[in-house]
């Protein structure tokens, strides 16, 4: 993988997907789950599932995860 390549998934991970979703933790029930879990898969799909997008999509959704909990338990 080139240095473009990894410079690249970078900045589609963190400063398209994380900078939208960061701040914005949806609810537990909200339709937004099911864009992000989209948003993820297409990101995968793009970069033919490289270990790299994977793990880190991996962490980032389970990181809005972990947010939405704590939300649901008044620590937001």
């Amino acid at each position: 993988m080139s240095n473009e390549e990894i410079k690249n998934i970078f900045n589609e991970i963190h400063n398209v997907f994380w900078k939208k979703w960061r701040d914005n933790v949806p609810a537990r029930d909200s339709k937004d789950w099911e864009v992000i879990v989209q948003e993820g898969k297409d990101l995968m799909k793009k970069y033919n599932h490289c270990p790299l997008v994977v793990c880190n999509m991996r962490e980032l959704i389970g990181e809005l995860s972990d947010r939405m909990k704590k939300c649901e338990k008044g620590v937001c």
